[in-house]
């Protein structure tokens, strides 16, 4: 992937599918970070630690219409047991929670789904007056990217906060499918709470990160995916970052008392429940074409669950939405929010603010569609379980990837992992 220009990908259509069976990677999927490549810095940082922004070229790939309906014929649920990790939900007195005002808007595309969308944001702005600074909003923020040996960041994602110091983002957004590691990102930078265009838009500062895992297959282009690496089975990448952030203190993100974190989930779907196993499901993100990239804007609708993991054919999340290139990487949460007083009835059961799968493509301003890889089970990551010391850090491929850089890598140690 050239870093000139937005890329933009439209992709073709696939007569033939074949299947992969989960057997085939079974001997090997029990040893702690099989299947999984690290990463991390590779050029040294600018003598001030400052670094500066050139352009603002997202990364996220275009889908054709045609390709959606034909993933969507394909309807289906993750292999295995749903299950998630929790987050924690206090962390004292001092911790302040805000919501945003307002309901929003409705809105459409010419593929007919309805969705809600809004800037995360009151109607007075400033600094101190953003909602994206308390919870829920505040563990998700802007992520910076530079492949360059100097210090610039050419291009912005999204990402959220899964543990302390480790935040889980879009595997395109650090390297390029099937790019091998020459293809990694040299510089990161993420910023909680993002609320402007520079390297410290947040009212917590911003962290580097210190390492990468994500999947080797999709680095050397054999995860399957519809033929460009746009929609595979595991765009997914989680960054553990340094234990210090650009204001000089020597925390991990989790440490200030208003920045929280989110759960993860994986095998997600509601088939039991409801038609198609449609979820509702809130995304959070920093796209392009909304406040130039600079403010936190929140989708809500209902996303469906399709593909049978095969070539071609990659386990998908797909929902209405607008989400253009800057939101790649952003979270896909279920039962998003805080939890109310109640004084009769009950909410039901589910976790509470879990990613179940991070933005990843969309389909362009007239058909107005998200995808995300799903969090789960698939051929690159079979297992029910990922355990490392005794930790069981989930199934599949976000399972798969936090056991690795939290276990293998040793960032539980360090207290980037819960």
């Amino acid at each position: 992937m050239k870093r000139d220009y937005l890329p933009l990908v439209i992709l073709a259509s696939f007569a033939g599918l074949s299947l992969f069976s989960f057997s085939a990677l079974a001997q090997t999927a029990n040893t702690p970070g099989a299947g999984t490549t690290s990463g991390g810095p590779t050029a040294p940082r600018a003598s001030a630690g400052v670094g500066t922004i050139s352009g603002n070229q997202s990364r996220m790939g275009k889908v054709s219409e045609r390709e959606v309906q034909r993933l969507l014929s394909t309807q289906s649920s993750t292999t295995g047991q749903a299950g998630g990790r929790v987050a924690p939900t206090t962390k004292g007195s001092s911790s302040k929670i805000e919501t945003p005002t307002g309901a929003g808007t409705r809105t459409y595309g010419t593929a007919a789904l309805h969705f809600t969308h809004a800037r995360v944001a009151n109607l007075t702005t400033g600094a101190s007056n953003q909602p994206v600074s308390g919870y829920p909003y505040v563990a998700s923020g802007r992520l910076w990217m530079g492949f360059q040996t100097r210090e610039t960041y050419d291009f912005s994602c999204s990402a959220s906060l899964i543990g302390p110091g480790v935040i889980v983002t879009a595997a395109h957004c650090i390297a390029s499918f099937g790019g091998g590691a020459a293809s990694l990102a040299k510089h990161v930078r993420f910023i909680p709470a993002n609320f402007g265009n520079t390297l410290t838009s947040g009212p917590y500062g911003s962290w580097y990160w210190s390492g990468s895992r994500l999947a080797t297959a999709y680095l050397n282009g054999t995860d399957p995916d519809t033929g460009t690496g746009v929609v595979t089975n595991n765009d997914v990448a989680v960054i553990e970052l340094q234990k210090r952030n650009s204001l000089g203190a020597l925390v991990y993100p989790y440490a200030y008392a208003p920045v929280f974190t989110y759960g993860y989930g994986w095998n997600y779907n509601a088939s039991s429940v409801t038609p198609n196993g449609r979820q509702e499901m809130t995304s959070l993100g920093y796209p392009g074409n909304y406040d130039s990239g600079q403010q936190m804007q929140r989708f809500d609708s209902l996303a469906t669950p399709t593909g049978s993991g095969a070539d071609g054919n990659p386990y998908q999340w797909i929902r209405g939405g607008n989400m253009s290139p800057g939101s790649s990487g952003g979270p896909w949460l279920v039962n998003f929010g805080t939890v109310p007083v109640q004084s009769g009835g009950t909410l039901g059961t589910g976790g509470r603010n879990w990613v179940v799968g991070v933005t990843s493509w969309w389909t362009g301003d007239d058909v107005k569609r998200n995808g995300a890889s799903r969090f789960g089970q698939n051929a690159q990551f079979p297992n029910a379980s990922y355990v490392f010391n005794g930790i069981n850090y989930g199934a599949g491929n976000i399972g798969a990837l936090m056991q690795a850089i939290c276990g293998v890598d040793g960032g539980r140690v360090r207290g980037a992992c819960f």
